[in-house]
This record gives C-alpha cells, sequence and structure tokens, in this order.
C-alpha cells in the first residue's frame, strides 16, 4: 500500500495537523516538566546549602577562634568536595580572607554565612563564609531531559501518526476511491449498477453514503423514465400551451386596445366637460343679451303705439341694439371657436387616420380645448413650436399623449393656485421628431421614477387614480409612433419627458 500520493490530500492533512497537535502539546508539557525539574534542582541546591550552614558552621567558627588555619583549610575543602560546590571563601577581616576553589561568574547561586562565636554567653564576630554552587549541572540535567523527552515523543508521534493514516487509509480513502472512480465512471446512458465498497465491517457512515448513492442512482433512473413519457407527449403539450398563450396574447392585445381607446374616451370625457363649460359663458351671455334687446324692442314698440316715443327713446334703442349685436356675435363667434377647436380635437382622437397636419395648429387646439382646466390655476404654458412644422402621421395619439402629459401635471405636480410653468418643445432633428414636455412641479422621487410607465403604478390611489395614464402613453409612444420617451426629475425641482419617434413620409409626396 502506498503512502506517498500527491491526491491524497486529506490523509497529508490529517498527518500535518496530527504531528502538529501533538508537537505543540509535547513542547507545552516539557516545558511544564523542565520549569518543575528547574525549581525542584534549585531548592535541592538551596538545601544542599542550608545543609553546610548547620554541618559546618560550628567548627568554622571554632577554627577561626583558635586561629588554625589548616583546620580551617581542612574544612573548606570539605565543603568544596561536595556537589555543585565550586567555590568557598572565609574573610577573617577587611584584609585577610581564605579561599578554595574557582570563583563562578555565571550561573550560580552564592550562600553568604556570618561566623560568631560564643564565649562567655556573648556571640563573638569571627569571619564570614562564602559559598558558590555551580548551576551549570542543573542546566546539563535539564538540557539532557528535553533531548530524551522531544526524542520519545517524536518517536511516538510520528509512529501514531502513521499508523492513524494507515487507518485512515485503510478504513476510509481506499473506499472513497471506489466511490471516486466510480462516480467518474457514472452514465445516466448505461445499464445502473449497484455501488458495493470491500468491507469487513458494515453498518458506518460509508455504507450510508454508499446507500444515498444508490437510492440517488435509482431516483435518476425513475425521473429518466418520466421524462422519456414526458418527451413522447411533449411536442402534442407544447402545442396545446402555444395555442393558450396565443390565445392570451390575443386576449391581452384586445385588453390594451380597449385601455387606449377607454383612456381616449376618458380624456374627450374631460374636453366635453371643459368644452361644455366654457361654451355655457358665451351662449349664456348671447341668451341674456337677446333676452335683453327683445325686452327693449317690446317696450319700444309700445312706445310707438301708444305714439309716445321720442327721439330720444329711438336712438337709445338703435345704441343698446348696436351693442348687444356686437356682443352677441362676439360671444357666439367664441363658441364657433371652441366647438371647432372640439370638433377636431375629438375626431383626431377617436378616429386614426394619417395625414399632413401642422403640429403647432393641434397643440393651440389642445391649449383652447384645456382652457377650462388652466384658467382656474396660476400655471403658464409656454409653447416653443414653428408654426409651420408639418408632420404626416396620425395626430390623435399625439394629441392623446400631451393631453395626458398636461393633465397628469394639472392633477399630481402641482398645488391648487400653486405658481408654475409648463413648457412644450417640438422640433426635428435628424429625421426624428423631438417633442420635450417639462413642468415646473413638485418632481418625482428617485425610488418611484423607474416605476411611472408600470401598469396601475400610482401614488394617487385614494383620488380615483388608476395608475393607467402614464403606461398607456408609454404603449402610444413604443407601440404606436416607434418611438422611445424618457423621463427625468428631481424632487421639488419639476419633471421632464423627452418624446423621439422616427419622421414619416407623406405617401403622396414619396
Amino acid at each position: 500500500m502506498m503512502f506517498y500520493n500527491k491526491n491524497r490530500k486529506i490523509a497529508w492533512r490529517l498527518v500535518f495537523f496530527t504531528i502538529l497537535f501533538s508537537s505543540i502539546i509535547t513542547l507545552i508539557i516539557t516545558a511544564f516538566q523542565l520549569f518543575i525539574d528547574y525549581k525542584n534542582g534549585l531548592h535541592n541546591i538551596d538545601t544542599q546549602l542550608y545543609s553546610i550552614e548547620a554541618g559546618y558552621k560550628d567548627s568554622l567558627e571554632h577554627s577561626l577562634w583558635v586561629d588554625d588555619r589548616d583546620q580551617l583549610i581542612l574544612q573548606m575543602n570539605g565543603i568544596l568536595n561536595l556537589s555543585d560546590i565550586k567555590y568557598v571563601r572565609v574573610n577573617i577581616d577587611e584584609t585577610e580572607n581564605i579561599s578554595v576553589g574557582t570563583k563562578l561568574e555565571k550561573s550560580y547561586v552564592e550562600k553568604i554565612i556570618k561566623l560568631n562565636y560564643k564565649y562567655e554567653k556573648r556571640d563573638i564576630y569571627v569571619g564570614t563564609v562564602f559559598v558558590m554552587a555551580d548551576l551549570q549541572g542543573l542546566y546539563s540535567e535539564l538540557i539532557n531531559k528535553v533531548i530524551v523527552i522531544l526524542l520519545s515523543q517524536g518517536i511516538k508521534t510520528f509512529l501514531t501518526t502513521f499508523f492513524i493514516l494507515f487507518l485512515v487509509q485503510y478504513l476510509l480513502i481506499r473506499h472513497l476511491e471506489v466511490i471516486s472512480e466510480f462516480s467518474k465512471h457514472f452514465n445516466i446512458n448505461n445499464t445502473m449498477q449497484p455501488l458495493v465498497l470491500q468491507k469487513r465491517y458494515n453498518s458506518d457512515e460509508l455504507d450510508e453514503v454508499v446507500s444515498a448513492f444508490n437510492f440517488m442512482q435509482n431516483t435518476i433512473k425513475d425521473e429518466l423514465k418520466k421524462l422519456e413519457n414526458l418527451n413522447e407527449h411533449l411536442e402534442e403539450r407544447v402545442s396545446d400551451r402555444t395555442k393558450e398563450l396565443q390565445g392570451t396574447v390575443d386576449e391581452l392585445s384586445i385588453a390594451q386596445e380597449q385601455l387606449i381607446q377607454s383612456e381616449k374616451m376618458a380624456s374627450l370625457g374631460n374636453l366635453v366637460a371643459g368644452v361644455a363649460h366654457e361654451i355655457n359663458t358665451p351662449v349664456g351671455l348671447s341668451i341674456t343679451g337677446v333676452t335683453f334687446l327683445s325686452d327693449e324692442t317690446k317696450r319700444l314698440s309700445d312706445l310707438y303705439e301708444q305714439e309716445s316715443m321720442s327721439k330720444d327713446d329711438f336712438e337709445s334703442y338703435l345704441e343698446i341694439n348696436e351693442k348687444i349685436n356686437k356682443s352677441v356675435y362676439l360671444n357666439l363667434n367664441r363658441a364657433a371657436e371652441l366647438i371647432r377647436s372640439f370638433k377636431m380635437v375629438a375626431a383626431d382622437q377617436s378616429i386614426e387616420n394619417k395625414h399632413t397636419f401642422s403640429l403647432s395648429e393641434r397643440i393651440e387646439q389642445i391649449l383652447i380645448s384645456i382652457n377650462n382646466h388652466v384658467k382656474h390655476t396660476k400655471i403658464n404654458i409656454k409653447v416653443v413650436c414653428e408654426s409651420n412644422f408639418y408632420i404626416y402621421g396620425d395626430p390623435g395619439v399625439i394629441i392623446q399623449v400631451i393631453t395626458n402629459l398636461m393633465m397628469n401635471s394639472f392633477v399630481h405636480a402641482f398645488k391648487e393656485y400653486e405658481v408654475g410653468t409648463i413648457g412644450i418643445h417640438a422640433f426635428e432633428k435628424d429625421e426624428y421628431i423631438y417633442i420635450v414636455y417639462t413642468d415646473t412641479g413638485k418632481g418625482i422621487a428617485q425610488e418611484i421614477l423607474p416605476k411611472i410607465f408600470d401598469p396601475f403604478f400610482t401614488t394617487n390611489r385614494e383620488s380615483g387614480g388608476t395608475g393607467l395614464g402614464m403606461h398607456i402613453i408609454y404603449n402610444i409612444v413604443v407601440s404606436r409612433l416607434n418611438g422611445t420617451i424618457d423621463v427625468s426629475s428631481e424632487v421639488n425641482n419639476g419633471v421632464k419627458f423627452e418624446i423621439k419617434f422616427p419622421k414619416e413620409l407623406d405617401p403622396a409626396n414619396s
């Protein structure tokens, strides 16, 4: 069985982390053991130094009292012969001292013993003993222990690790390799054979994996059968679904056209209400004038029959008649102008009829038709459009777009009696017609801006808003005019709509 295989990453990671963890634990335990041994070694040396004080102090004091130098040196050599003691010095006075051994410069422990001889119940100072114990022996012993511990623990760690590697290889990795090879050669088009592992022990986690894998095979096999059955009837089902979807698309197209027509009718309804109100004023004034003139005529006729009509009465009547006739004429002309504009706008919106028309005239007719909405506000409408700007197309869709945009501004952009401006700028550029519509109203929040063309999206539902106006404008521009509409706005900085659509050529002139 080959252990070295670069593809067995799990096994070698296991070896690495086992050795790393074992090494860390070994180092920690070794450091702790060395610390304990070091403390014990120091304690033993201290104990030995105290035993020197207990065993040699009296004899040293006596030798110094009787001034027996030979005996003193003999005693000092006896101390020097003890383990770890490397240097002994006796200071007799400030000028004389006796030493044996080698004085240590580092790694030592020193013991100082004051010598006092008892004479007639008095302690008489006779000298001082300095004893140095060498720590190198302790350090050497600790180093030897470290080497022994690390070698033994290292050998044990490596043997244990490779035994674990052997077990992992035998119990896990070789089976994983079988599963891997089986998976590589797994093909749903071939006859599916169950996965089987050659194991001595059963009912472990690998068996659960094998069971799950075989269950997956069976599930795939069943699903393939279902898929084959499904494919047999797929074409028929696709055909049926296509018919259903086509029917749904047709219904949606019809619904869209109905929505556009409904919006047209709603727009015409607004125009009818406005124009009716506008016409009511000049017609009412004309009726009042005619009624007043009829009363004056009757009064003059009565005076004539009574032969009491004076020249002043007749001249007064002529003056009143002239004023009334002039007022009636002006008011009826005003009503006729409103009716002509309404008829033109209504006909354009209700009948799809492509022809060449003046865009500036159509915009003026829109302004006349919605005058009832404008005159009760403080909104100023500025139109920039050349009087000779003629285009070919269906004027109804353009009128509906501009009318809906203006009504949207009246409803959403301005508060009651708020001063503001609506701008309409129409021009031609690079074979495209541009209509730029702006207002100085409250604007549209950035989070709402991407949604304004969505169907049924409205911020004014509590006041009856349907959320279809802007969606229908978008559909008219994109579907009917083959153009685009872009919007930009900031809160409290108004809104700008830029409509762009290709210029059509008049077939009669092409």
